[in-house]
């Protein structure tokens, strides 16, 4: 990295005036970067503004092949982070699967596709729903008891 870094610190800018991709930059960018910060918390964090950076990535392939390479580094640290954690708890596994593949592990916020009603009373047995049905109306006839009960203290009765 460091001889990469030197050579593409060597350039200067078209307008003639010296240009902040220094090695000591370059070299911080990298560091950033493997450690996992955001493109753009790299580069404040190397000094620059996001905006240089993503102008050097865009301008010079050897940037841009730094970067690349940099925040691959650090996304195989995370994974390998991850897969030991996931051993431990198996909740970090499937975050890890939702996040990868969220076609098939993720959640799904809508549903597309046909959908059959569900119908409670076709899988139940029929004491039971009997049962809850007389419960309902129980439920019902106390809740209105209630009502009339309140209703004829009210008329002051």
């Amino acid at each position: 990295m460091a001889n990469l870094a030197y050579m593409i610190s060597m350039q200067r800018n078209k307008a003639g005036r010296p240009t902040r991709k220094t090695e000591k930059v370059l070299q911080k960018l990298d560091e950033l970067l493997r450690l996992g910060l955001s493109m753009a918390g790299a580069a404040r964090g190397a000094g620059i503004s996001p905006s240089t950076l993503y102008n050097w990535i865009e301008d010079d392939p050897r940037v841009e092949a730094l970067a690349n390479a940099a925040v691959a580094a650090a996304e195989e640290q995370l994974v390998k982070l991850a897969l030991e954690g996931a051993k431990k708890d198996g909740r970090i596994a499937a975050i890890m699967l939702s996040k990868r593949f969220p076609e098939s592990w993720g959640e799904h916020s809508h549903i597309s596709g046909r959908v059959d009603h569900f119908h409670a009373h076709r899988m139940l047995p029929g004491e039971f729903l009997e049962g809850m049905a007389a419960a309902r109306r129980l439920r019902d006839e106390s809740v209105q008891d209630d009502h009339a009960r309140e209703r004829w203290l009210e008329a002051g009765n």
